[in-house]
């Protein structure tokens, strides 16, 4: 099973404006891909048309638990890690509990 990201509630996708912000939400599944460099977002097929350059993705809110994201804006892909060692999650880690929404800054 593979996470799911899910578009939430989209902003600024008019011509003019300078730069966007979506709410997506990210949750995790029962074998975290640390192996092949985390979740896989798939951001310009969750925004959807008028889908810009990546910026930045980050929590809207504390991700709980000991865990932190990781935005890996090459590859479009998001790490998890423990916030307590630095280190990321071990391949292969349960992480359905993992139910965050990230706000993706776009241009």
């Amino acid at each position: 099973m593979a996470a799911t990201v899910t578009l939430q509630t989209s902003a600024g996708k008019q011509p003019a404006a300078p730069t966007f912000v979506e709410r997506v939400r990210l949750q995790g599944d029962t074998s975290y891909p640390a192996a092949t460099g985390g979740y896989p977002l798939g951001l310009a097929t969750v925004l959807g048309p008028g889908a810009k350059e990546v910026l930045g993705v980050m929590p809207a809110v504390q991700v709980g638990n000991d865990w932190g994201i990781q935005y890996d804006r090459a590859n479009d892909k998001v790490k998890v890690f423990l916030v307590s060692t630095g280190a990321e999650v071990a391949n292969g880690t349960n992480l359905a509990a993992l139910d965050v929404e990230l706000l993706v800054f776009s241009k």
